[in-house]
């Protein structure tokens, strides 16, 4: 059965919340990505929980528990799989989960944890990660891996740490100094500095879970100009109040709060590749206990097994 027969037949059973768009390519196909999938109620405002607002910009909007396993159409409608049928894999839209080979996380996760990065965000450190006398020689390794995932340049842009059991971890980094301690929920990226409708020629993004435990992803499934049509906004008289669309996420969070919000499970050793400028996103630590650890490039990845299959 094709792709889209499957679809066909899942929307017959239980129609989907979900509007069409990205899709996420993952290894063990739809059973595998169905097991580390979950989709919001909806979204809420950060700043009608009393217990949130103080750590959160003014504009913040959160996903909405509880949390719920997709159904079939809607699993259907997010799983991306190779056959012909099923169009090609679009850098600027869609998702994927890979696999760090073996040998480079082992000596990464190795350096860390004699760093002593990985157990805890508040134990003291001889210094940097970058001093380890391990450091230079791993990062070459890990950045011959993902040069054979991109024909183009690509540079890294974040080694972090984050606290764990957080519900999203972005924080302020332009706003005012009263602000910039403060979380901003669901976001979408500006590193290309594109207008609203030129986000899904931008670069994506690979970011390594390099921690102990599990870690999330969350997204909202529409790239930005699905997001600002199905929020009801008209192209071209709305485009020029947000020409950008810095605003657009938190105006269809208003609009469609009942939209669900994906969360994807990252374990040790994987990364997610997402394009971060086109899609809602934020990372999130919930129910972790350990030292979220993570590397993140900037570039344009195409997962190997998709390299024949992805738009021009």
């Amino acid at each position: 059965m094709s792709q889209v027969q499957a679809l066909r037949r899942a929307a017959a059973e239980c129609p989907s919340p979900l509007l069409p768009g990205a899709r996420i390519a993952c290894d063990g196909g739809a059973g595998a990505l169905a097991g580390r999938l979950e989709l919001s109620s909806g979204t809420r405002q950060a700043g009608a929980d009393a217990e949130l607002a103080p750590r959160y910009a003014e504009s913040a909007f959160l996903p909405r528990p509880p949390w719920r396993r997709p159904g079939a159409a809607e699993l259907a409608g997010l799983h991306f799989d190779s056959s012909p049928d099923a169009g090609p894999w679009r850098p600027g839209a869609d998702v994927a989960i890979l696999r760090i080979a073996a040998d480079v996380f082992a000596d990464f996760a190795d350096m860390l944890e004699q760093h002593g990065v990985r157990e805890c965000p508040h134990r003291k450190t001889d210094g940097p990660i970058e001093r380890h006398p391990r450091w230079a020689a791993n990062l070459a390794a890990l950045n011959a891996c993902l040069a054979g995932l991109t024909s183009g340049r690509f540079n890294q842009i974040h080694y972090r740490t984050a606290e764990p059991g957080q519900l999203t971890l972005t924080r302020d980094s332009y706003g005012a100094e009263a602000s910039r301690q403060k979380r901003v929920g669901l976001h979408a990226d500006h590193w290309d500095g594109l207008p609203l409708r030129h986000r899904h020629r931008g670069r994506n993004r690979i970011c390594l879970n390099l921690g102990r435990q599990a870690r999330y992803v969350l997204f909202i499934n529409l790239p930005m100009m699905d997001l600002f049509r199905a929020a009801g906004l008209r192209d071209p008289e709305d485009i020029y109040t947000d020409f950008r669309g810095l605003r657009l996420g938190e105006r269809f969070a208003k609009i469609r709060p009942d939209y669900p919000v994906i969360r994807l499970r990252l374990e040790p050793g994987e990364a997610y590749v997402l394009p971060t400028d086109n899609l809602i996103h934020d990372g999130s630590t919930e129910g972790s206990r350990y030292t979220d650890v993570t590397l993140t490039y900037l570039g344009t990845f195409v997962p190997h097994a998709l390299a024949g299959a992805q738009e021009r």
